[in-house]
């Protein structure tokens, strides 16, 4: 179940990934159109003020769900990195993170889902591009399922914390200290024998 369970997780990912991309090279597209209509031609669309919006949102979201993924979010890590490596302590820290994740993901579905539905039963439209007003809100709940799922993962023990999909794996600053604070030692040490 665990191997069907990374397939999908490993399919997800790169579905997110290609949106992603997809959405930020639109909109870099559409805001230097944007520019030169404007600054070189003295024109411009009305349409191009909407949709870079909708983009930013859909990649802002979906980078949420991204860093989820490879444990980029934010963290203090003053306390953890004092703590024994790969301990009790550590582990049980990364545990309440991966909770903490899983109740703001599903804070995420339940608002963010009863919103776009609240807006979509309204039936709004954007000014210039008429699309459903909902549209700029469903990367919520979307980046919360996603978030939902990887943080299942995570405690659940099918990923570790150092499985990454989107980065590389970051050298830890407090593991070289660690390790350059040894070579010292050693070095002390060698000399006096």
């Amino acid at each position: 179940m665990a191997n069907i369970l990374r397939k999908i997780d490993h399919w997800l990912c790169t579905i997110l990934l290609r949106v992603a991309q997809v959405a930020m090279l639109a909109l870099v597209v559409i805001v230097t159109y944007t520019v030169i209509a404007r600054f070189v031609f003295n024109t411009g669309n009305s349409w191009a003020e909407e949709v870079p919006r909708v983009l930013v949102a859909i990649f802002a979201f979906l980078a949420c769900a991204m860093g989820v993924r490879d444990h980029l979010h934010t963290s203090v890590g003053v306390l953890y990195n004092r703590l024994p490596e790969g301990g009790k302590a550590q582990k049980a820290l990364n545990v309440f993170t991966d909770v903490c994740i899983l109740l703001i993901s599903i804070f995420m579905i339940k608002v963010g889902g009863d919103y776009c539905f609240s807006l979509a039963s309204k039936g709004g439209k954007l000014p210039m591009t008429q699309w459903p007003v909902w549209i700029q809100y469903v990367s919520i709940p979307i980046s919360g399922c996603v978030m939902l799922f990887h943080s299942i993962l995570f405690l659940t023990g099918v990923l570790k914390p150092g499985d990454t999909f989107f980065s590389d794996k970051m050298d830890d600053p407090m593991e070289k200290a660690r390790a350059m604070m040894k070579a010292e030692e050693e070095a002390k040490g060698g000399a006096k024998a």
